[in-house]
């Protein structure tokens, strides 16, 4: 795939983001017995500021 055909440098780190977000963004629909008791992540390198890129 190419550029041309929706591919660039980083898309796939874009759309782990995008789901990542969308997991935590909804944990009470992803996470059955979760009622709001927080969650604490654990980020390597890169990822470390993902939820606050606005991918």
């Amino acid at each position: 795939m190419t550029e041309d055909e929706g591919w660039y440098a980083g898309t796939s780190y874009d759309r782990y983001v995008k789901h990542a977000k969308s997991v935590l963004e909804n944990l009470e629909d992803n996470l059955p017995g979760y009622k709001g008791q927080g969650y604490e992540l654990a980020l390597n390198g890169s990822m470390m500021d993902f939820l606050k890129d606005d991918a």
